[in-house]
C-alpha cells in the first residue's frame, strides 16, 4: 500500500509513571494520546485529538500528575479502554494510508500494549526525534523543546500534554520539511 505524501499523523503517548521503580503490579500503560493531521503541503494543521486511556491497572500517582497535568479522577471520567481508542483514533484519522511520526520510541510502546491485545499496531510510525539527530549529526537525545529551540521556535503549550507534544513535533516536522524544500538538492550520482 502506498502511504499518502501529502497528509502526515504525528503522536505521541503519555504512561503511568512513578518517582522512581514501577509499583509491583503495575507497569507503564499508555494514558493519554493525542494526534494531529499535517498537510505537509501547506504546512497546517487540519485535524486533532487528545483521547485519554484507562490503563488495566488504575495508578496515577502525584509524580505523574504533576509531569502530564493527568490525574485518576480526569482517567475514570474521560478514559476508555485502549482498544477503543485506538478504533476511535481510526475512524477519525486514517492512520493505515499515512506516515505517523512521533518524537521519540512510541512505536514500541503502542505495539506491545497493541501486542498483549492481539492486535497488530494500524500506525506507519517514525521517530522523527531520530531523524532529525541524523539530518544534524546529533549524536545524544535530545528534547523536543532544544529542537524547536534549535530552529528559534518556542514549545507552545505544555510539555506531556500529548496533544500539544503532537503539535510540537508537527512544528520541528514542518520547520524540517520548509528547510528541505528551500535547499538545493545536489546532484547525486549513484556508484556501482
Amino acid at each position: 500500500m502506498t502511504l499518502n505524501p501529502t497528509c502526515t499523523l504525528v503522536l505521541d503517548l503519555e504512561l503511568q509513571c512513578w518517582d522512581g521503580p514501577t509499583p509491583p503490579g503495575y507497569s507503564n500503560d499508555i494514558i493519554q494520546i493525542g494526534i494531529v493531521k499535517v498537510d505537509v503541503r501547506a504546512f497546517r494543521i487540519l485535524k486533532q485529538g487528545r483521547y485519554y486511556v484507562r490503563p488495566q491497572r488504575m495508578q496515577i500517582s502525584p509524580y505523574c500528575t504533576a509531569l502530564t497535568g493527568i490525574t485518576e479522577q480526569i482517567v475514570l471520567r474521560k478514559g476508555r479502554p485502549l482498544l477503543e481508542v485506538v478504533n476511535t483514533v481510526i475512524r477519525n484519522f486514517g492512520p493505515t494510508r499515512r506516515q505517523c511520526l512521533t518524537w521519540g520510541d512510541d512505536k514500541s510502546v503502542l505495539d506491545r500494549e497493541l501486542g498483549l491485545r492481539k492486535r497488530p499496531n494500524p500506525f506507519h510510525m517514525l521517530d522523527l526525534g531520530w531523524m532529525y539527530r541524523s539530518s544534524f549529526g546529533i549524536e545524544q537525545n535530545l528534547s523536543l523543546e532544544n529542537a524547536l529551540r534549535s530552529l528559534g521556535m518556542e514549545f507552545l503549550g505544555r510539555p506531556h500534554d500529548t496533544l500539544d507534544d503532537a503539535i510540537n513535533t508537527a512544528r520541528v516536522h514542518m520547520a524540517m520539511v520548509k528547510r528541505m524544500r528551500q535547499t538545493p538538492v545536489m546532484q547525486m550520482r549513484p556508484v556501482f
